[in-house]
C-alpha cells in the first residue's frame, strides 16, 4: 500500500484500499466459522466499514454490489 503525506494529510490510493478490502473479506470468510476467532472478525470486519467509509462507499450496500 502507497502512503504519500502533503501538507498533514494522508493520501491512500483507492486501488491499494480495495486490495486491503478484499483480503479482510477473505479471512473473514476463513474464520467465520470458529467461535474462539469471533473478536477477530468482528474487528475485521470493522476495518472494511472503515475502508468503505473512506472510499465512500454506504456501509450498508453489499460487498458483491462493488
Amino acid at each position: 500500500m502507497t502512503v504519500h503525506k502533503i501538507d498533514r494529510s494522508v493520501v491512500i490510493e483507492e486501488k491499494a484500499m480495495r486490495h486491503r478490502k478484499g483480503e479482510f473479506y477473505k479471512l473473514v470468510g476463513e474464520i467465520m466459522d470458529q467461535q474462539d476467532l469471533e473478536t477477530l472478525m468482528v474487528a475485521t470486519l470493522s476495518k472494511t466499514a472503515f475502508i468503505d467509509y473512506m472510499l465512500g462507499i454506504d456501509v450498508m450496500e453489499s460487498p458483491s454490489s462493488q
